[in-house]
């Protein structure tokens, strides 16, 4: 782990009995770490997302082309992004969406399209290809895709790896909730 954003200052801060003093420490300017691939907005939705992505996560520059986990993003944040994301559209996308668009450029291209729909409503494709047998997952009870994005890094690209999230997620459909009715 090695940090993107270095300060450089001439000394250390100090308390009054010689400690360093944290809080008089200067606060790091975050940035999406000097990416040389950085791609600004093409059009007002995107510079939204930007905006959206930039206040939840309290990075400034984000390209539209920077990877949601790959800055930091995790469950929790996703939450609040995809609620800023629905006031802003009133399109409510399913979580697991981020695993097959983790980027403002892909997410702008479902919101501008009007009849976009998941291709399955609990099965989540996160690396569909490979020639291995495939690996389900299923997260906890009410959790979603996004509990395995750690897990997904240390897939092999030729492991199919899908995951199974319970129905009723999506806002559209009624939850299963009866555990004696099948």
């Amino acid at each position: 782990m090695i940090p993107q954003d270095f300060i450089f200052i001439k000394e250390m801060p100090l308390t009054g009995t010689g400690k360093i003093d944290p809080k008089a420490l200067p606060e790091p300017e975050l940035t999406s770490g000097g990416n040389a691939d950085y791609t600004e907005p093409k059009d007002p939705l995107e510079l939204q997302l930007v905006n959206i992505w930039e206040k939840v996560l309290g990075i400034k520059k984000i390209g539209v082309n920077d990877n949601f986990f790959e800055l930091g993003g995790h469950s929790l944040l996703a939450v609040r992004v995809f609620g800023y994301i629905e006031k802003l559209t009133g399109k409510k996308l399913a979580l697991s969406t981020l695993f097959n668009s983790p980027t403002i450029a892909q997410l702008a291209v479902i919101l501008k399209n009007e009849g976009w729909e998941p291709n399955w409503k609990s099965l989540v494709p996160v690396k569909p290809g490979g020639s291995k047998l495939p690996f389900y997952c299923v997260p906890p009870a009410g959790g979603t895709a996004l509990h395995f994005q750690d897990l997904v890094k240390y897939i092999p690209d030729d492991q199919p790896f899908y995951i199974l999230e319970a129905l009723g997620l999506d806002g559209k459909d009624e939850p299963h909730d009866d555990p004696c009715n099948f």
